[in-house]
């Protein structure tokens, strides 16, 4: 099933390669809002932040599956990035209060401490959706990191300037990610149906409405809401209103793959949805689950080999690996290999 590589546990054995000098990790962020309830409006600055940082094809991402146990500003960042293999740390905090917003940044080298780059951005919620764009360029520009000119454009671009449509869509991001369950899928769909409604026009919001409803779809959860019908139209939304957008892509190729179960055109769509968010760990061990599917082994080893490398904590992931492709295979020493890796890092 899709949705094992998801359900995943958050612990990682050591890493011992030197990692590259344009890898980072994203911590979680610190909210400061004397409301406790903005948390996902936090929480979801914070993933939109990765969300543009994977879109350049420059830096090593590491997923937010495996940053999430770790507290917002903690006080062993070289052994953290030694855990995650990065050269580097960006940590965050937050503060909303009513219309403001209060973001602070900053970009670390971990074995140093060495800050690279801060910032703090005061704005309202009306001219607050490009911030997440300048924070990944300005991290891109500190890591020397060159961008293309698309990658440039997708960075900055706003997906909605609507204030209501944007906290709908965080709340439906900090949801979707929040312990990874079908009810929190189905609560996230309610909320990016909110984002679409305050704005039609939002591509990133019908896309996630369609790739959430398509997972519900796959598993035989919300069947009455998240239908074939209903996959298929969000998606189609999205690829008409910006059909080179990386998210519209991945919504067209999740009503293939989850619905229509049709591997090929769903492999050739995540590819190319791949290839406009290098970093997006999802896309990545998409191509994996469907390679197995069709038989492709080399492929699929190779693609489940670099999502490990960029989601090293994700126990889901190295668990379904292990039994999905190398246990098929009888592969059976690897297999043993990485269930005793697992074990490891999540003997519970």
């Amino acid at each position: 099933l899709f949705m094992l590589g998801r359900y995943s546990f958050r612990e990682n054995n050591s890493a011992s390669a030197k990692p590259s000098a344009r890898s980072i990790a994203v911590l979680p962020f610190d909210n400061l809002s004397d409301d406790k309830q903005n948390a996902y409006f936090v929480e979801g600055t914070q993933d939109e932040i990765l969300t543009r940082l994977s879109k350049i094809g420059a830096l090593r991402i590491v997923s937010r599956t495996s940053t999430s146990r770790y507290a917002s500003a903690p006080d062993n960042l070289p052994e953290i990035a030694r855990q995650l293999a990065v050269a580097n740390i960006l940590e965050g905090s937050v503060q909303k209060a009513g219309n403001a917003v209060h973001i602070n940044v900053q970009l670390i080298r971990a074995a140093t401490d060495e800050h690279l780059w801060a910032e703090s951005y005061n704005r309202t919620l009306e001219d607050v959706f490009g911030v997440e764009g300048e924070v990944a360029q300005a991290v891109a520009d500190a890591l020397k990191a060159t961008l293309t000119g698309a990658e440039r454009q997708a960075v900055i671009a706003k997906g909605t300037e609507n204030p209501a449509a944007y906290e709908a869509y965080l709340r439906g991001r900090a949801t979707d990610n929040s312990g990874y369950t079908f009810i929190g899928t189905q609560k996230a769909v309610g909320n990016y149906l909110l984002a679409v409604r305050a704005d039609p026009n939002f591509a990133q919001a019908w896309a996630a409405v369609a790739v959430a409803m398509a997972n519900l779809y796959f598993n035989g959860y919300d069947t009455q809401r998240s239908t074939e019908t209903a996959v298929r139209d969000a998606a189609d939304t999205a690829m008409k209103l910006q059909p080179d957008l990386a998210e519209s892509l991945w919504a067209r190729g999740g009503y293939y793959y989850w619905v229509k179960r049709d591997y090929r055109s769903a492999l050739e769509l995540f590819k190319r949805a791949l290839a406009k968010q290098p970093g997006d760990v999802d896309m990545l061990a998409s191509l994996f689950f469907i390679e197995r599917r069709l038989g492709l082994w080399d492929d699929a080893i190779a693609h489940y080999r670099e999502s490990l490398e960029r989601d090293p904590r994700n126990v889901g992931v190295m668990v379904q690996g292990a039994c999905e492709i190398f246990f098929w295979l009888r592969r059976y020493d690897e297999t043993r290999e990485l269930l005793q890796q697992a074990l490891k890092i999540a003997p519970g």
